[in-house]
């Protein structure tokens, strides 16, 4: 399986697979849509998406396109967890991309971290598990965030981890990546 697969698997963390062959991915940040997710369905797939129109909704950006051949595709794999080190690395980077978080302004907080959040907590344990056996990248437990929404959330706060992220799995997210990079500037210095 090719790792732009497991980073458009990863990103519907922010999107569905809803009725009739329908492949939606929703995100505040344009950029995102039109300069990874769009190519990547090119390279997954061969399909160019970049005429298709976005539009905004709800407060986010939409992608929004019928097809049938990678409704099943994404389907079928949604239900598999990437098993070798790459296609692992581009599932975690998208996951972060989507349900991630760090510092909006790094240099300017009292304590870095990243993070990941998500109402499902068992993809989490698995988000874990993959970067504690494959990158060796040592994380908090995963702890219930929000009781009354039920969300879970699993942090790297200790320094040699955020750097292992950082530089092992990174982010294409053109906002999220930025944040990293000042990150990385702080805890190397």
């Amino acid at each position: 399986m090719s790792s732009e697969l497991f980073y458009l698997v990863g990103g519907l963390r922010d999107g569905c697979l809803s009725t009739e062959w329908t492949i939606v991915y929703v995100q505040k940040c344009k950029e995102w849509l039109t300069e990874v997710i769009i190519p990547k369905f090119k390279l997954a797939f061969g399909i160019d998406l970049s005429q298709h129109k976005l539009y905004w909704g709800y407060g986010a950006w939409r992608l929004k396109f019928k097809n049938k051949k990678i409704w099943t595709e994404l389907t079928k794999l949604r239900t598999l967890l990437p098993e070798d080190k790459e296609t692992q690395k581009s599932y975690i980077q998208a996951f972060w991309d989507t349900e991630g978080g760090c510092p909006r302004i790094p240099d300017k907080t009292k304590a870095l971290y990243l993070s990941f959040t998500q109402k499902d907590k068992q993809a989490l344990e698995d988000i874990r598990r993959m970067l504690t056996e494959t990158f060796g990248i040592r994380t908090g437990c995963v702890r219930l965030s929000d009781k009354k929404k039920t969300v879970w959330r699993v942090c790297i706060e200790n320094k040699e981890g955020m750097l292992k992220f950082i530089q092992l799995i990174g982010s294409s997210h053109p906002e999220k990546k930025l944040r990293l990079a000042e990150m990385e500037g702080i805890l190397q210095s």
